[in-house]
């Protein structure tokens, strides 16, 4: 695998690892670190926003030892947009529709959904930004790369700047993350029609590539009914910190932990709202950024906000809850709890995202009720520590992970799979 280069792009702040998404990524790029891959790196950030460093290096455009990074700033990207936006509405002079129309072109956008998206500053602009496209061009014609990896579907649109003569020889390769039709189905107030228009969108978008990752079981059994021979499942794995004997004095009844994205919120909230009132003897510690963005009154609910490192919070706790009502994917904070040994208690949203048997380790409430009785029973869920190590390291270990990876790029090497981007 020595020498083999890998075009790695990510479309967040790719240092920040509040974010489960932040962290598979990062998971997958260490791999490639590990396995002696040349690693170009393009990934988006905010000014201002990139406190974060990861694995040790300072937030720059950086030539590094083990892989190259180069950073798009998407605040300024979105003030470049703006600007031109502006100024295209606010004068009038003769051919300016025409100028408006060949701009938006760029951006892959129609009018109405770009003002849409500006009126709720909204930062998925940058899914269409012609600027990133540009970017991702410069890096394909300066060498030729054996892989290239995009993370998210909304991206596929970078693919059309890779010119023919250097699609021979390799693989584009997609990790999906999320199944995106079924998300903006919830975030759209279920609406039908838009699931008509996005699933084949998506689908299409899909088989452009020649490897299909996806994080959960459910996302890979569907795509699989339309690619079976591209798709893939990767969960994503955490370091075991299992320490049954280690004495920790238990502070916090239930642990929460997210990042401030809409389902993280909505779920939360919800949860606070209308399952934690008839609990409020339990101590509820509420980690991440979701923290600002939440309301309850009770004194047990602490408020913790972003915290670095986790273990001792959850050493501290006795079991974690993931009330979600909404998204697709695997739950990162699922497995993180897990791989501290803690039991989950969620809505049995998340159970399309589980891989394997959990019975034991997961404990699944369909309503209101399914929830009031988990929570009842937490002294008794609280001890089942065997049976989360068990189902952990059988599905979600790094070790598992490392191997799955393993596989995924002997198969793409040995068989010199190979692109015929549509």
């Amino acid at each position: 695998m020595t020498g083999k280069k890998v075009l790695f792009f990510f479309p967040h702040d790719f240092f920040n690892s509040e974010h489960g998404c932040n962290i598979r990524a990062q998971q997958v790029v260490q791999w490639f670190i590990d396995n002696n891959y040349e690693l170009t790196i393009l990934s988006l950030y905010e000014t201002g926003q990139s406190n974060f460093e990861w694995p040790g290096y300072a937030v720059g455009l950086n030539i590094l030892d083990s892989y190259k990074l180069f950073l798009v700033d998407k605040k300024i990207l979105f003030k470049i947009l703006q600007s031109i936006m502006t100024n295209l509405r606010k004068f009038r002079f003769p051919f300016k529709t025409i100028l408006l129309k060949k701009f938006l072109f760029f951006l892959r956008l129609s009018h109405k959904t770009y003002m849409n998206l500006l009126n709720k500053n909204d930062w998925m602009i940058f899914h269409y930004s012609y600027l990133l496209k540009k970017n991702f061009k410069k890096l394909i014609l300066k060498e030729h790369y054996d892989v290239i990896y995009i993370n998210y579907v909304y991206y596929s649109y970078l693919l059309d700047v890779v010119p023919a003569k250097r699609r021979k020889g390799m693989c584009i390769v997609i990790d999906t993350h999320d199944f995106v039709t079924i998300n903006e189905f919830q975030r759209n107030n279920r609406a039908f029609s838009l699931v008509l228009k996005m699933l084949p969108w998506e689908l299409l978008s899909l088989n452009r590539y020649d490897k299909i990752i996806n994080i959960s079981s459910f996302e890979n059994q569907f795509f699989s009914n339309f690619f079976p021979e591209k798709c893939v499942e990767l969960p994503v794995a955490f370091a075991e910190n299992l320490n049954p004997l280690e004495e920790i004095e238990k502070i916090y009844d239930l642990i929460f932990v997210g990042s401030n994205n809409s389902f993280n919120i909505r779920s939360l909230q919800w949860f606070l709202d209308e399952i934690y009132p008839a609990f409020q003897h339990l101590k509820l510690v509420i980690i991440g950024n979701v923290a600002n963005h939440v309301e309850s009154h009770s004194a047990n609910v602490i408020k913790m906000g972003f915290v670095q490192d986790l273990t001792r919070a959850y050493k501290q706790s006795k079991v974690a809850i993931c009330p979600m009502i909404g998204g697709t994917g695997l739950k990162v904070k699922i497995v993180e709890a897990l791989s501290h040994g803690l039991p989950v208690i969620a809505s049995d949203v998340v159970r399309t995202g589980l891989s394997g048997f959990y019975e034991g380790a997961i404990y699944l409430a369909h309503d209101k009720q399914e929830f009031y009785e988990c929570l009842y029973n937490i002294e008794e869920i609280k001890r089942k520590t065997d049976l989360v190590q068990k189902y952990f390291l059988s599905t979600y270990s790094k070790k598992s992970f490392h191997e799955k990876m393993e596989k995924i790029f002997d198969n793409i090497h040995n068989q010199g799979l190979s692109s015929s981007l549509q």
